[in-house]
């Protein structure tokens, strides 16, 4: 089994928590059994109050958990701190998949099901 850490923007906004907790739920059941997906610092804003510190610790912690999971999954539009998982995964020479953003248009539906798959493709060992 697969263990991938999902970057998703919260950026102190709580509208950010549940869209991005429906994503790490999401992901899970797709990819199941081959794969379980965690978003750390997005699970860590639920319990710690926002505040520059614990941003910093947080994702200093999310990119140490980044050095021993086997893929990243980019599910949102970039931020400060999904740039900082993103620059750990390369660092540590993980997998970095893009998934696009929510919108209805169908070029970028299409897109996202395609890597939906492309991921799935990679966690049954089929990439």
């Amino acid at each position: 089994m697969k263990l991938l850490a999902l970057a998703h923007r919260y950026g102190g906004d709580p509208a950010q928590l549940p869209i991005a907790e429906d994503v790490e739920t999401s992901l899970s059941l797709f990819l199941a059994p081959h794969a379980v997906v965690v978003a750390p610092w997005i699970r860590m804003c639920r319990v710690v109050p926002e505040t520059p510190a614990s941003r910093v610790i947080g994702l200093r912690g999310t990119c140490a958990f980044i050095e021993r999971v086997d893929a990243l999954v980019v599910a949102s539009a970039p931020s400060p701190g999904v740039d900082q998982e993103i620059e750990a995964a390369i660092r540590y020479g993980k997998k970095v998949f893009y998934l696009p953003t929510h919108t209805d248009d169908p070029a970028v539906v299409l897109a996202r099901h395609d890597a939906l798959y492309a991921i799935l493709a990679w966690a049954q060992g089929d990439a």
